[in-house]
């Protein structure tokens, strides 16, 4: 807390990861617009978060800029040029017009694959799996395989390499962490050059001969452009597009089996129905909200809440605390399957809107309906707790130990 007892974020408060909500309704109502531990800007509520994400006069923040700059600090700077790499044409973290050209490039090129056939291949796959084990963490075999895999057959990558696709996702994903070691930034910078490594061999065979996947087609799409892009910026938009359809899905996926265990009437209803509707899917995207913040920079001196924020500083968007505003849904803190409206920002807003939102609809669409009609009477573990990865910019389960009562 401040010096007025109005409360401060931190979350390394014990117990923030699994108390999130109750802590971001307290920012919410009692210091919505302040400075956290970190010194950034922290912006709770809905209207505040939805103007930073909409308004062009709010920049985005380069993480491969910051990784550079961090970098610059060591004797050796070039320590993080695989990571620096990795994120140059990340679309979330690019403006006009160069947000409009790489963005139009990717969304050409998902057009035309069809998501569904290779979704439904993949999911019925894995719970295959899961019916050979004597044991069932829903995270490591439900899901993080299914969003892994689904990357790596529309990318057109072995589906056999899944492991090796997510330890890379992984190290992309420490870059969107606010508090990270100089040691963790080498593993993950280490990861990234085996992942460009590989992912550039696939680049030139693809190159030569295009196959029925999406790396083909941008590749494609990238010869209409007046100046296409590069094979290390085709590799980077291939970075991102891995980080974001793995880390953000399979935290939906697994934090929406959390919240349906704790809500049986909820679950019911989908077991009931044998399907999902996409009203139930945009609850689940928001009760979630996996990507909770959004970080900017405002292009000139802004006023929120009646604080000053000067041009330049770094404004943290809580993305997760807008979703569950009072102000904007009712009863916010309850899982409504059947809640409309729902004008949720999880998937962002503006012209940053999620690029993969349709993929993830179409994960959760699939993959939760099929999971409680085989296994109906799905609960948690009775001896084994649930497990909250350790981060802020990706909200997610590490583990969630379930039986088939």
């Amino acid at each position: 807390m401040n010096s007025s007892g109005a409360p401060i974020w931190n979350p390394f408060r014990e117990g923030f990861l699994e108390d999130l909500h109750k802590d971001l309704r307290r920012y919410r109502e009692q210091n919505p617009v302040h400075k956290g531990i970190n010194k950034q800007w922290m912006l709770f509520k809905y209207q505040d978060v939805k103007r930073t994400l909409a308004d062009p006069i709010f920049e985005t923040i380069s993480i491969s800029q910051m990784t550079r700059a961090a970098a610059a600090r060591f004797e050796n700077s070039r320590k993080f040029d695989g990571l620096a790499e990795a994120t140059e044409k990340w679309v979330l973290f690019l403006d006009p017009p160069e947000h409009t050209r790489v963005r139009t490039l990717i969304s050409n090129a998902w057009k035309k694959f069809d998501l569904d056939a290779v979704i439904r291949r993949i999911v019925r796959i894995v719970l295959d799996r899961i019916s050979e084990r004597d044991e069932v963490d829903l995270i490591r075999d439900f899901a993080m395989p299914i969003p892994t895999q689904v990357m790596c057959k529309i990318l057109g990558f072995p589906v056999e390499d899944f492991e090796r696709i997510k330890t890379w996702s992984a190290a992309f994903e420490l870059l969107l962490e606010q508090f990270v070691t100089v040691d963790t930034l080498l593993g993950a910078n280490k990861r990234a050059e085996e992942f460009y490594s590989y992912t550039v061999r696939a680049v030139e065979a693809k190159t030569g001969k295009p196959e029925d996947d999406l790396i083909s087609m941008i590749l494609a799409e990238n010869q209409k452009l007046d100046q296409p892009l590069s094979t290390s910026e085709i590799i980077s938009i291939i970075s991102q597009l891995i980080m974001a359809g793995i880390e953000t899905t399979s935290g939906i996926l697994g934090q929406s089996i959390l919240e349906l265990i704790r809500n049986p009437s909820q679950k019911e209803v989908l077991i009931g129905n044998g399907s999902i509707t996409p009203t139930a899917i945009e609850e689940l995207v928001r009760f979630t909200s996996p990507a909770p913040i959004a970080l900017r920079t405002p292009l000139e001196d802004v006023e929120f809440g009646g604080h000053l924020i000067r041009k330049g500083e770094v404004i943290v968007a809580y993305i997760a605390s807008a979703n569950r505003d009072a102000d904007v849904f009712d009863q916010p803190d309850v899982l409504k399957l059947d809640r409309q409206p729902n004008p949720h920002l999880a998937f962002g807003h503006g012209f940053h809107y999620c690029l993969g939102a349709a993929l993830g609809r179409a994960e959760i669409r699939i993959a939760i309906p099929a999971l409680l009609n085989k296994y109906p009477a799905l609960d948690q573990h009775p001896e084994k707790q649930h497990v909250w990865e350790p981060h802020f910019s990706i909200r997610r389960l590490n583990s969630l130990p379930v039986v088939f009562r």
